[in-house]
């Protein structure tokens, strides 16, 4: 473990930023502290896209859902450049329109755009309407 009261934290944003610089080079990063950082954009629907880096994981916030990646079991110092790669590669398939988040009910969940036939989704639609789902852009998902 590290000495900082942050965990793996600094570990975590260093892997990130240094994989952010390769996958999305565009993006200028808004530092809302620390270890908290922000997508320049906001989704019409899902709001603001920030980034938490804690003691184990990242989180990726996503207006009033979440997606948490963490270590699989091993030493997080050695895992840090691969939880800061799934967490990128999640983000960049959900500002691209390539998840849907789904929420109503109980919770929130996100599923990859390839993964519901279309016909599966007109069905759940109709039997489930207190359910809402939306892709980043705020488009319709059909």
């Amino acid at each position: 473990m590290t000495a900082s009261d942050r965990g793996y934290a600094p570990e975590f944003l260093a892997a990130f930023l240094e994989e952010a610089g390769r996958r999305l080079p565009d993006i200028q990063w808004q530092k809302l502290s620390d270890y908290t950082l922000a997508y320049p954009e906001s989704s019409p629907v899902l709001g603001t896209l920030t980034i938490s880096f804690d003691w184990d994981e990242i989180t990726v916030y996503f207006g009033r859902h979440h997606q948490h990646f963490t270590s699989r079991g091993n030493e997080v110092t050695n895992e840090a450049h691969q939880i800061a790669v799934r967490a990128l590669t999640f983000i960049q398939e959900l500002v691209n329109d390539r998840v849907v988040v789904r929420w109503g009910g109980y919770g929130s969940r996100t599923l990859r755009t390839a993964q519901t036939a279309n016909l599966f989704r007109r069905m759940w639609r109709i039997l489930t309407p207190w359910i809402r789902e939306a892709v980043w852009s705020g488009r319709a998902f059909a």
